[in-house]
């Protein structure tokens, strides 16, 4: 980040097109955006596989997984725009405006926006440990089979 020339006014970062880090090709179905704090955890990471083997994902293969880290802002609209398909994303402790998309953030609520299904999720960890959460999910995912 440059050095802000006007140090009495506040600084913002604009997001960015692509993530920093990001395994698989983008004209994959499923994108899988989370954290690098999540993806970073064995525990956590295997329970994200369980979750998408639930619908028949297989990561790595079947979806692009874009790791992002807490501050870090992407535009999720452009990286949309580019691709060919219609995607469904799935996004892990990750807010909409973190994403670039100005809708409501709806925890384990699916929604379509210009063809594409989005599904904001809480972050794994809670997830896994709170079994309301964890319910909503499933009954969601259970839409995008």
């Amino acid at each position: 980040m440059t050095n802000n020339p006007f140090p009495n006014l506040p600084s913002y970062q604009l997001p960015s097109a692509d993530p920093n880090i990001m395994s698989g090709d983008l004209n994959l179905k499923y994108w899988i955006i989370l954290t690098i704090q999540e993806y970073e955890n064995k525990d956590l990471y295997d329970f994200l596989d369980k979750i998408m083997q639930a619908i028949g994902v297989n990561n790595g293969t079947d979806s692009m997984v874009a790791i992002l880290n807490q501050t870090e802002l992407l535009s999720l609209a452009t990286m949309l725009e580019n691709t060919e398909s219609p995607k469904t994303v799935i996004s892990f402790g990750l807010t909409s405006h973190q994403l670039g998309l100005s809708v409501p953030y709806m925890p384990q609520e699916l929604f379509y926006l210009r063809d594409h299904r989005f599904l904001f999720c809480d972050n794994l960890k809670s997830l896994k440990t709170d079994a309301n959460r964890k319910r909503a999910l499933w009954d969601s995912l259970q839409l995008l089979k």
